[in-house]
């Protein structure tokens, strides 16, 4: 039997904002030591680009950023550290949507790639629907870090959604399911809309004016380009079950160095016979999901990254530049160079 997919124990959340968390508290002097205290890691490991947390880490690291700053409520000052950037492709395919509504289905479409451990729901987008709302929803019990991370996601989004509405807060209230926090009514006069603590899920109702208000960074082609990239790393690790979803999960996970079907199937901890037979059920192999995943990522840091196709080439496991190049070309149908253009 193949192991469990997505579990605490497993290493599948990236760190795009831990690493902000860290070097944002390493540079006001708190110790990276601290900051790592119980996740066997070391500094160079956690901020390596391709680290994946369990969940029980990530949570770790929460926790001793909390008790490190002595700053219950640090969740609301680090969402503002979050930008359009910070998300990376998902930054790129927000900008280039052509108005709110768009801008925010997007988020909620694939919110999962840079947070597996959330699920976003957006309700409520009828024209005479007093406001839209967005529902937060937990992948697992983040417990006594849940206030950090749910004040962290809303501080986020407002941030982020602000630059594209001329500085007003599309926020108008948040529903959070945790209990007040400690000293709540002296934050709140930080907090721009009312938060109402005690709630089932998390929501954030938001200004439909939003919605239907175009955004100066629309672009359908870049638009285009962009979704097709996140849906096609998204259906890695979300559209597919079983077998299919835990090769794909595996491949995402790993860089430059992949293993061979028989080292998939080994971890998968099946045969390598049960693995062809099980992908020929789905008319794949194991080549065209690697192609798959390789083609994938090498389109990201193509269009996301300034890397050069020789480092984009190595990281994938092409020891030869003009091996990826004609990999890429047989993939695309376009060489690297072509398709960054």
């Amino acid at each position: 039997m193949g192991k469990k997919y997505l579990n605490a124990k497993d290493s599948v959340i990236p760190t795009h904002f831990q690493r902000v968390l860290f070097r944002e508290l390493v540079n006001k002097g708190i110790s990276s030591a601290l900051l790592l205290e119980g996740l066997a890691l070391q500094e160079e490991q956690f901020l390596d680009d391709e680290l994946r947390l369990t969940f029980d880490q990530h949570r770790q690291f929460i926790k001793n950023a909390l008790s490190a700053t002595g700053d219950p409520h640090l969740g609301w000052r680090f969402g503002q550290h979050i930008n359009i950037t910070t998300l990376g492709l998902l930054g790129y395919a927000i900008m280039a949507s052509e108005n709110g509504a768009a801008a925010v289905r997007t988020l909620t479409r694939f919110f999962k790639l840079r947070a597996p451990s959330y699920d976003l729901k957006l309700l409520n987008v009828a024209q005479n629907a007093e406001s839209a709302i967005l529902q937060i929803n937990e992948t697992f019990d983040f417990g006594e870090v849940r206030y950090f991370m749910l004040s962290c996601i809303v501080s986020a989004f407002d941030h982020v959604f602000m630059s594209f509405n001329q500085e007003s807060s599309v926020i108008e209230r948040v529903e959070f399911g945790c209990v007040e926090p400690i000293e709540w009514y002296q934050e709140s006069a930080t907090v721009k809309y009312p938060v109402v603590f005690g709630g089932q899920t998390a929501k954030l109702f938001l200004d439909v004016s939003f919605l239907t208000k175009p955004l100066a960074t629309a672009d359908p082609d870049t638009e285009k380009t962009t979704t097709q990239i996140c849906q096609e790393m998204l259906s890695r690790v979300e559209d597919q079950n079983g077998i299919i979803r835990e090769v794909n999960e595996l491949l995402l996970n790993i860089s430059g160095n992949y293993p061979s079907l028989t080292d998939a199937a080994n971890y998968l901890c099946i045969s390598p016979r049960t693995l062809r037979r099980e992908l020929k059920k789905s008319n794949t192999t194991y080549q065209q999901m690697l192609d798959n995943t390789r083609s994938t990522i090498a389109k990201e840091l193509l269009l996301n990254t300034t890397k050069t196709t020789s480092e984009i080439g190595y990281e994938l496991g092409f020891k030869d530049t003009s091996n990826f190049n004609r990999a890429f070309k047989k993939w695309t149908g376009v060489s690297p160079g072509q398709f960054r253009k």
